[in-house]
């Protein structure tokens, strides 16, 4: 287990067969934007990466994994339900294959809520608008 920082690259290979890379960030706040990405830049890797992000409670929030060939990127985007500590799995898909040669790389990004307007998901809550003024937002 691993402590992550947010925006910080950490490195790290996907071996022996059956290795399971766990790690864990925290989250001050819910409403946080968490963005974690875990990629490599190898051209041929006999792994397929695979990443698992859960919330607080245990449960997986996202689960993804690298379809085709070439260079690997799995991202998930989520906004955090709850402040605590988040939990990272990073394997490969079938937990079967290992890669001694190309490290993966992973990055985790937690940001205040992008759009100021938030929360505006109801209409009584609705960001008013005054004629001749932009207003910017963020849908997502």
């Amino acid at each position: 287990l691993c402590s992550l920082t947010s925006g910080e690259r950490f490195t790290e290979f996907v071996a022996p067969v059956g290795d399971e890379d766990i790690y864990n960030f925290t989250v001050t706040s819910a409403g946080q934007v968490v963005n974690v990405v875990v990629e490599n830049d190898a051209d041929f890797s006999p792994i397929r990466l695979q990443l698992v992000v859960f919330d607080p409670g245990g449960s997986a929030v996202f689960n993804g994994n690298q379809m085709g060939n070439g260079k690997q990127r799995v991202e998930s985007q989520l906004v955090a339900q709850s402040a605590g500590t988040y939990t990272v799995r990073v394997r490969d898909v079938g937990n079967d294959a290992q890669d001694r040669s190309n490290p993966y790389f992973l990055t985790v990004t937690v940001l205040e809520e992008a759009d100021g307007n938030e929360p505006n998901d109801e209409q009584s809550a609705a960001t008013a608008l005054t004629i001749g003024t932009p207003v910017t937002g963020v849908i997502g």
